[in-house]
């Protein structure tokens, strides 16, 4: 996911985006082979429509949903007010 969002920020080729990420070279370059396999990044670099489909699902999925009372469940104690 860093990968993708870092090519959707504008780093280009696996030298910009371990800086952009902090991440090792080797490390990032192996990614970005993945990435581009899956067809998620161009040769170019450049993050593609379905790199751009699946980065939006995986923010998507990273959302907390939160938990509020309703009808069935009338009480709502937040986890840090929870007894162990």
């Amino acid at each position: 996911m860093a990968v993708l969002a870092a090519s959707e920020d504008g780093a280009r080729g696996p030298r910009n985006v371990s800086a952009r990420l902090g991440l090792p070279f080797g490390e990032v370059r192996m990614n970005i082979n993945l990435c581009k396999e899956a067809g998620w990044i161009s040769d170019s670099g450049v993050l593609t429509m379905l790199g751009r489909m699946e980065l939006r699902r995986l923010r998507r999925r990273l959302r907390p949903k939160p938990i509020f009372p309703s009808d069935a469940n009338p009480f709502y104690y937040p986890s840090q007010l929870r007894a162990p």
